[in-house]
């Protein structure tokens, strides 16, 4: 090799580091931990964070007129007619006995609760690459019977387990909503959900079925496809995966930016 290209090969890698400190905000972690880094840049009008977007019978759009943190924020709407999300998703890899931390920012409109016609996930993790028929998981979905939100374990098909207590969503002002979870099958399981900073729901029942998590989504995750036939919409931000709390901003409980 010659000094020539030894030189451009530093610079390129010297360019992809850059990169990745830009998407993550800092050095990225090693191994499985640096796909737990990035944040969705939504504070940048742009969903690309994203290792995937999915909608269907919806759309998924940067609203630059409302924003929890900088320039817009993901608007998520689904029109009603069958199977329906509108969703970005992180690609992790996660085991039993890893710690985790998974969130975003919501601003969910009155007529949201109105207009549901069944469970709505809105923050969930999955095994669905794993397995597609009795897919595991765990997050947060609204039901349509009290309009609160549950803290779920499940197994598609087989049974669907609320780990604590209902607790309440804020409605037509930003909120930050996060989930640190300890995932294991047994006696050191640990679940936790906390609303601006303040926990609202706490579980030590096993939040796992073994099976190393693949994937955690935002926003419309999952509807009632049997059910629900008015249209939904809802707005989220700072989409967030990781090994630490982050928390919420300063002044996060306040109505949404724009009109």
């Amino acid at each position: 090799m010659t000094l020539v290209s030894i030189v451009l090969k530093v610079i390129v890698v010297g360019i992809l580091v850059a990169l990745v400190r830009a998407v993550t905000g800092g050095d990225a972690p090693v191994g499985l931990r640096a796909v737990e880094a990035r944040q969705a840049l939504l504070d940048h009008g742009s969903l690309t964070a994203f290792d995937q977007i999915n909608t269907q019978n919806g759309t998924l759009n940067i609203d630059q007129r409302r924003s929890y943190q900088g320039a817009g924020s993901a608007r998520a709407s689904i029109t009603g007619h069958g199977n329906a999300y509108s969703r970005g998703l992180f690609d992790v890899r996660w085991s039993d006995g890893d710690d985790v931390w998974y969130g975003a920012a919501y601003l969910l409109p009155d007529r949201f609760f109105s207009a549901m016609q069944g469970e709505v996930d809105i923050l969930r993790w999955d095994d669905f690459p794993g397995d597609r028929v009795t897919t595991n998981r765990s997050g947060i979905a609204i039901f349509e019977g009290d309009h609160r939100a549950h803290l779920l374990r499940q197994r598609l098909g087989v049974e669907q387990q609320t780990l604590a207590p209902p607790f309440d969503l804020p409605a037509n002002r930003w909120f930050w909503l996060e989930v640190h979870q300890h995932l294991s099958t047994g006696r050191d399981a640990l679940s936790e959900v906390f609303i601006d900073g303040k926990r609202v729901a706490t579980s030590t029942e096993r939040n796992s079925y073994g099976r190393q998590v693949r994937r955690v989504r935002y926003g419309i995750v999952a509807v009632d496809a049997q059910r629900q036939r008015r249209r939904l919409t809802l707005w989220f931000d700072r989409a967030t995966v990781g090994t630490r709390r982050r928390g919420p901003l300063p002044g996060a409980s306040r109505p949404p930016r724009g009109r």
